[in-house]
This record gives C-alpha cells, sequence and structure tokens, in this order.
C-alpha cells in the first residue's frame, strides 16, 4: 500500500513521514520504524502498530481506536487528544509521553511502562492498567473510573483530583503518590496501602468520608 509516496509494509523505515490526516485503518504497520513520524489526525482504527518504534512521534488528535500496540515504543510521543479506546498497548513504552485530554477507555495498558507520562484529564474508564509503571506519572484530574491498576506502580505519582470510583488497587504500590482532592469512593485499596501515600488531603476515601 502506498500512502503520500511512502510505502505502508510491516518492518517497512517510516522515520520522519508525513503522514498527517492519512486514513490507515486496518492497515498493517507491524514492527515499522515511525519515530519522528507525523500521524497527527491520523485514522488508525484496527491497525496493527504491534513492536513499531513510534519514538518522538506525533500522534496528535489521531483515531487510533481498537489498533494493536503491543510492545510498540512511544517515548516521548505526542498523544495529545489521541483516541486509544480499546487499544491495546499490553507491554507498551509509553515512558515520557504527552497523553493529555486523550483517550484510553477500555484499553489494555497492562505491563506498559507509563514513568513520567502527563496524563492530565485522561479518560482511562475502565482501562485495564494491571502492572503498569505509572511511576513519577502526572494523572491529575483524569478518569479512572472501573480502572483495574492491580499491582500497578503509581509510588511519586500525582493523582489528584482524579476519579478512581470502584478502582481496582490491590497489590498497587502507592508509595509517595499524591491523592490530594481524589475521589476513591468504593475503590479496591487497603488502608496500609493508601497509609504510605504523600497525600490524602480532601480524598474521598472508600467508605464515602472524606479525608481531613
Amino acid at each position: 500500500m502506498d500512502v503520500n509516496g511512502y510505502s505502508i509494509e510491516p518492518g517497512g523505515n517510516l522515520n520522519s513521514a508525513d503522514l498527517r490526516g492519512v486514513e490507515l485503518s486496518g492497515a498493517n504497520m507491524r514492527a515499522c520504524n515511525l519515530s519522528n513520524s507525523d500521524l497527527s489526525h491520523a485514522k488508525l482504527h484496527n491497525a496493527n502498530l504491534s513492536a513499531c518504534d513510534l519514538t518522538d512521534a506525533d500522534l496528535s488528535a489521531a483515531h487510533v481506536v481498537g489498533a494493536d500496540l503491543r510492545t510498540a515504543v512511544l517515548t516521548g510521543a505526542n498523544l495529545k487528544f489521541i483516541d486509544l479506546s480499546k487499544a491495546n498497548l499490553e507491554g507498551a513504552d509509553l515512558s515520557g509521553c504527552d497523553l493529555r485530554k486523550a483517550t484510553l477507555a477500555g484499553a489494555n495498558l497492562s505491563g506498559a511502562n507509563l514513568y513520567g507520562a502527563k496524563l492530565y484529564l485522561a479518560n482511562l474508564t475502565g482501562c485495564n492498567l494491571s502492572g503498569a509503571n505509572l511511576s513519577e506519572a502526572h494523572v491529575f484530574k483524569a478518569n479512572l473510573k472501573k480502572a483495574d491498576l492491580s499491582g500497578a506502580h503509581l509510588n511519586d505519582a500525582d493523582v489528584y483530583e482524579s476519579d478512581l470510583t470502584e478502582a481496582n488497587l490491590s497489590g498497587a504500590n502507592l508509595t509517595n503518590a499524591d491523592f490530594s482532592e481524589a475521589n476513591l469512593m468504593d475503590a479496591r485499596v487497603s488502608a496500609d496501602q493508601l497509609s504510605r501515600a504523600r497525600s490524602l488531603q480532601g480524598a474521598i476515601m472508600p467508605d464515602g468520608n472524606k479525608h481531613d
């Protein structure tokens, strides 16, 4: 498949490619080198992007619903306003990514690396983040309702003002995390875990009471 003069095929070299707004839904781009490429506003529904190198790529406002991004490398990528609903990002490296106002509802991020990622106002409703690394991530005002964060690493993360209603935090590392003003109503988390947090000021606790 040729798009904008680029050959779209598994393992292809698309480094620094200009693919803004292109239609690539269902395309097989497995293991492609897409580092520094511009895929902003691209349509990648159900595309195979597994094992791709998307280091420093621009996928802002791209539509990537249901895509396969298992083990993809997206370090430093611009993912603002991206729609990754129901996408599979198992084991993907999203460290340092900009995911502000991104939609990841129902996505699989189990075992993913989100170290230091920016997730301000992101929609992570029902997202599978089990075993994910969210250390030092900036997750404030994010929607994490019914998200699975079991065994996740949230040490030193900023989770203030986020909605974690009915989220599963069993076995998660919350050491030095900031949950100020967060909503933890009906969340699955132990008192011992919460005692390790840096701040719970103003947070709604699992039992519905507000923390002083």
